[in-house]
C-alpha cells in the first residue's frame, strides 16, 4: 500500500524515469514514476503516480545522470547536482543500500566535474566515471558496497563503461586510428584488474 492506493497483487510494476509526461507543469524536472504492466497507456499516466521529484532530501533527485540495477534489485541513481548516488527499491522508495543509508556522497573534487556513467558489479562495488571540464582529465572512482571510496584511476578517457563478472572494465571511447588516415573513431577498450 502506498498512501491511499493499493496495488493489486501479482501486478508487475515497473519503475521509469520520464521527462515527457503530458500534463505536468515542469517537463524537465526529474521524476520517478511507477506504473503497472496490466494498466492501459491512459491508466499508466494516472496511476499510481509520481514518487520522486527535484530536491536534495532522500527520495528526491537533482540532476540524475544514469541509473543501474544492483544485484539485489535496488535501483541506484547517479546525481550530478547533489553529488551523490541514491538507492531506491522497485517501488521508487528510498532504500537503505549503503550501510543502512539510502544515499552515498561522492568524493569531493576540485573544479567543475561532470559525471558521465556508473556501473555496478556482482559483489556491489560501484564504478563512477567522471570528467573534470577545467582540466579535461577523466577518472574512474571505485566505491565499496558500503559507499566508501576504494580507489581512483586517472586518465581513463571514456564516455561510457560496463563491468563484467571478472571485474574487467569495458569503455566506449574515441581513438585516432592510424591506418584509416588519422581519423578519430569510436572504439572499445578493456581494462583488466591486476588482482
Amino acid at each position: 500500500m502506498h498512501g491511499s492506493r493499493t496495488l493489486a497483487p501479482r501486478w508487475r510494476c515497473n519503475v521509469g524515469y520520464r521527462k515527457d509526461l503530458p500534463g505536468t507543469r515542469d517537463t524537465i524536472a526529474p521524476t520517478i514514476y511507477v506504473w503497472c504492466s496490466r494498466c492501459t497507456d491512459a491508466d499508466s499516466r494516472r496511476a499510481p503516480g509520481a514518487y520522486s521529484g527535484p530536491g536534495s532530501r532522500d527520495g528526491l533527485l537533482n540532476g540524475p545522470v544514469c541509473a543501474v540495477v544492483a544485484p539485489g534489485g535496488a535501483i541506484l541513481v547517479l546525481e550530478q547536482i547533489n553529488n551523490r548516488i541514491q538507492a531506491f527499491d522497485t517501488g521508487a522508495n528510498p532504500a537503505p543500500f549503503f550501510a543502512g543509508a539510502s544515499t552515498m556522497p561522492l568524493k569531493a573534487q576540485s573544479g567543475n566535474v561532470v559525471y558521465l556513467d556508473m556501473a555496478i558489479e556482482f559483489v556491489g562495488y560501484i564504478y563512477v566515471l567522471s570528467q573534470n571540464t577545467g582540466t579535461g582529465l577523466y577518472s574512474m572512482d571505485i566505491y565499496t558496497p558500503t559507499g566508501q571510496l576504494l580507489a581512483t584511476t586517472n586518465n581513463m578517457n571514456a564516455s561510457k563503461l560496463a563491468i563484467d563478472l571478472f571485474r574487467n572494465v569495458f569503455t566506449l571511447n574515441f581513438q585516432t586510428i592510424q591506418p584509416v588516415g588519422n581519423l578519430t573513431e569510436p572504439s572499445i577498450s578493456q581494462w583488466i584488474p591486476s588482482t
